[in-house]
This record gives C-alpha cells, structure tokens and sequence, in this order.
C-alpha cells in the first residue's frame, strides 16, 4: 500500500510516493496542465497510454496538455474538479496498485473549503478504476504550514515566531507560526494573483512588444521564464537580462508587502522562510536580510513537510 503525498500548485504538481512505514522515498512533479481531448484536438501524436479517461471524457494531463490550449488553473473549483485527476495522473506515473491515503494541502483562501474538498478526494474513476480512500485517511493542511514543517526538519527543532513566505505561481501565502509555536490562521493571509504569475504576466508584454505580436499560450511563458530563454521562428532570444530585472522588481514587491502588513512580526520573527517556486528567482536579492531561511529546492518545501507531517515529525 502506497500514501500519496502532494502539492496540488497553480503551476506545477509536487508529489511524494512513499509505503505506509515511511521506508520508500520518490519525488516528481508535472505541469498542472489539463486539456480535454475532443473532436476538434489532434492527438495523432499520442498513444492511449498518454490519455486519461476521466468522468466520462478523455484527458491529457501535464506536459501533454501543454501545447493543447490547456484548462486556466486559478480557482478552488478547478483545483476540486480536477484534482483527482492529478491523481489519477501521478499513480500511473508511478504505477501505483494500491493507495492507502493522501496527503495534501490547500491555499489560505480556500482552506475554509477543506471538507468538501476532501470529500472530492476520496472516491473517483479513472480508466477502468475506481479508487476510494476512507475520509479519514485524507489529510489536509493549510499551503505553508508544510513549509514549517520542512524548516523544522531541516533545523531539528520547531522555532517559534516563524514567519513563512510562499510564492507559489498564482498566490502568494503569508503564514505565521506564533510564539507558541502554533501555525496562526488568524496571523496569516493569502493574496490572490500576487504571486510568480506577477512575473510572467510582465515576461509576456515584453515578449509581445518586442519580439513578437503572436499571443503565447501561459505554458510558454512559464517555460521562458524558467530557461530565461525563448525560441520564436526558429531564432533563440536570450531573456536573462530582463528576467533577472523582474526578478529584482519582484523582490522589492514582495518586501514592501511584508513590510506594509507584518511590520510588528518581521521585528521580533525568528526567522523568515521563503519558499515555493517564486523563491528562486528572488532569493538573491534578499541577501541583506541576517534572518532569512530559503530551502533547497523551495518549489517541493510544502510537499517535504507534508511528508514529516504525515510521518508525525
């Protein structure tokens, strides 16, 4: 039996496959991308195996889906919708038999929708499957709180007056965990269209107004924005220039926020923690601040403290 640990994010799905004892270890992740197969999409190229039958219809999930106008990805009813068929994408992928739980968490503004949202976790068909997993067995904490948890790990302590930073793709999650070391919905807040999305929405006029007229699908931008590169009719433009410019930008938007609406908190926090995949792009122009915490590979921090949460570390 197998538990699912995973980060249902904007951008990109994180996962953790591991056994009921804690003694196997496999990460991946995919693009959240989902396009419906229909009529009117050429699939030549794939097999049956690359598509998901799901309620009914047929899928192509992660980078499939990327070049087939892929579903927008910023709604609680999308991530309720389609989550299951993310899962049902990562135990193919892993060819998993049996699944014996889940764990996984949702943004601060939905979190208040945990219960139907696990409800929609625990029974779904994909293929010629069913998968149902007892209520009971779903877990679900608040987007940040696992990166505490990874923090805690990675220092052999929980520290208290922790103030958490989570640049995911479409929000950014401000967390805090408190003097008594408890993780304070009250004390935390959750901006909607604040986070990576800022950067590549500015990537894209740029590339629009000086490279190109063509509208570029969101899954480009992303790709440019990571490789700080982008190729259009077969010439290679470099972006580093103005990736790291809006890099720069960002960091100071994000700072002023900080300073703005947790003044009191950033003086007496312990630390500062920024993780989630917009923390590598600014994690070099946050170098002045002494209580700074940035995690190896910040984009899978929540999906690692899901994972010692489930271990009960």
């Amino acid at each position: 039996m197998n538990l699912l640990i995973a980060d249902f994010g904007y951008g990109d799905v994180k996962y953790i496959v591991t056994d009921e004892e804690f003694k196997s270890f496999k990460k991946g992740k995919f693009p959240n991308a989902i396009a419906r197969v229909s009529t009117f999409l050429d699939v030549s190229e794939y097999t049956e195996d690359n598509i998901i039958k799901f309620n009914g219809k047929k899928f192509l999930v992660g980078k499939e889906a990327i070049m087939h106008n892929p579903f927008t990805t910023r709604t609680f009813s999308y991530i309720k919708k389609y989550s299951p068929l993310l899962l049902a994408k990562i135990i193919i992928t892993e060819n998993i038999k049996e699944l014996s739980g889940v764990v996984t968490g949702l943004a601060l503004t939905d979190f208040n929708r945990k219960e139907e949202y696990i409800e929609s976790l625990s029974t779904f068909s994909f293929d010629k499957r069913v998968v149902s997993i007892p209520q009971e067995n779903i877990l679900v904490m608040p987007q940040g709180y696992g990166i505490y948890l990874d923090f805690s790990h990675e220092k052999g302590e929980k520290i208290p007056q922790v103030l958490i930073v989570d640049i995911g793709y479409n929000t950014l999650d401000i967390g805090y965990v408190n003097e008594k070391g408890k993780f304070s919905l009250a004390m935390s807040r959750a901006y909607q269209n604040e986070g990576v999305v800022k950067i590549t929405k500015a990537l894209e006029e740029f590339i629009r107004t000086e490279l190109t007229s063509v509208q570029l699908p969101e899954q480009d931008i992303k790709e440019a924005l990571n490789r700080k590169r982008i190729k259009l009719s077969g010439v290679e433009h470099d972006l580093t220039e103005m990736v790291n410019e809006l890099s720069e930008e960002y960091a100071e938007y994000v700072m002023n926020k900080l300073q703005a609406d947790y003044e009191q908190i950033l003086e007496k926090a312990e630390y500062v923690v920024f993780a989630g995949g917009g923390a590598r792009y600014i994690k070099d122009y946050l170098k002045d601040m002494g209580n700074v915490f940035i995690p190896e590979e910040p984009e899978f921090s929540n999906v690692r403290g899901y994972y010692y949460g489930a271990k009960g570390e």
